[in-house]
């Protein structure tokens, strides 16, 4: 959260300088931070965020961030505008159209960056890094910039912690299971894990579920499973072995031919829904999921909630203690895969 909050104040600050160099002499005054009585334009920047609408915290959280960008800059405020995701490509597109003006955008999936640097929505960063953003360059090194140069060459963004750390994955359990459940499938988990991460048979496949069966098993055993899981994860099934095409389409890794095959009719994938109707049969996934909400369900059910998540540590430095923050109860994280743990 710390790197992810950091990019955040670094592209503040640079846009928040160029903005202020085109300022006109009529623009609103504000003291220097320097104390030397100069005094800087005042800048409102547009700030589009995709997220799943305000949180309780939203509050807080941004006003955090302005106490922290006005220590630098305290002539610039931040203006928010957060869109759900569902909403966010269509609002954008609108927006577009209507000549309103967007600062600084969260950049998700739901947008291809390509298209919209080829159609001159979005400006190549390069000029602004080279006038105003060294102290970007200079954390980031140009090894990780050049990482995330589009196909022309040129940065359309900077990078916050997605594109640094989406290869680290990790299970978040609850530490009640952990605690009751052998030591050596703990160990298995990352063991087992990253040295199939890139393995593309079946049998690698059939070991890494197995690994999550037994500690299902355990848990379910000792009682202390709550709701289970709510499926079998497919992301832990294909781990970094299988590269998926667009939406329907995948490879091998490792293929040099590039042989496409369907996502959902292929060996692996029957080996997930037998392995599903397998942890429903006893009971690891709820009788009634089919009626359920998609959620993870520790906020209300705490304990009794589901046996764990799986998901990217996202550059967090105590993972296990941003869930046991969050949701009030305690968790372990354990590494499962990533290109970092084969060091």
């Amino acid at each position: 959260m710390k790197k992810r909050m950091l990019a955040t104040v670094l592209i503040l600050l640079m846009l928040a300088s160029l903005l202020t160099a085109c300022q006109t002499d009529g623009t609103t005054k504000a003291p220097d931070a320097s104390g030397n009585g100069d005094t800087l334009p005042q800048v409102t920047l547009q700030f589009w965020m995709g997220c799943q609408g305000k949180q309780k915290d939203t509050d807080e959280v941004h006003a955090h961030l302005q106490q922290q960008i006005a220590e630098h800059l305290p002539n610039t405020e931040i203006a928010w505008t957060l869109l759900t995701f569902a909403e966010y490509d269509e609002k954008w597109t609108k927006a577009l159209a209507a000549g309103e003006t967007i600062d600084i955008s969260w950049y998700g999936w739901y947008r291809t960056m390509a298209d919209d640097a080829n159609d001159g929505t979005i400006l190549a960063m390069d000029p602004y890094l080279d006038d105003h953003g060294q102290n970007i360059v200079s954390y980031f090194g140009d090894r990780i910039l050049d990482l995330h140069r589009n196909s022309d060459g040129q940065l359309y963004f900077i990078p916050a912690w997605q594109g640094l750390t989406a290869n680290r994955w990790s299970m978040y359990l609850r530490k009640q299971v952990a605690d009751s459940v052998s030591p050596d499938i703990l160990e298995d988990l990352t063991s087992v894990f990253v040295k199939n991460q890139f393995d593309t048979s079946i049998a690698s496949r059939q070991e890494n579920l197995g690994v999550l069966t037994r500690l299902l098993k355990e848990a379910k055993d000792a009682e202390t499973i709550g709701m289970g899981v709510s499926q079998v994860d497919e992301y832990s099934m294909y781990t970094n072995s299988l590269n998926f095409l667009a939406t329907d389409g995948m490879v091998l890794y490792g293929d040099d031919t590039f042989k496409v095959y369907s996502k959902y009719d292929n060996e692996y994938y029957k080996l997930l829904y037998k392995t599903a109707a397998e942890w429903y049969d006893e009971g690891y996934i709820p009788a009634d999921i089919a009626s359920r909400s998609e959620t993870v369900s520790w906020a209300e059910e705490g304990d009794n909630g589901y046996a764990f998540s799986t998901g990217g540590t996202m550059g967090y430095e105590d993972p296990a203690g941003v869930f046991t923050t969050r949701y009030g109860i305690d968790f372990v994280n354990i590494p499962m895969f990533g290109e970092d743990l084969l060091v």
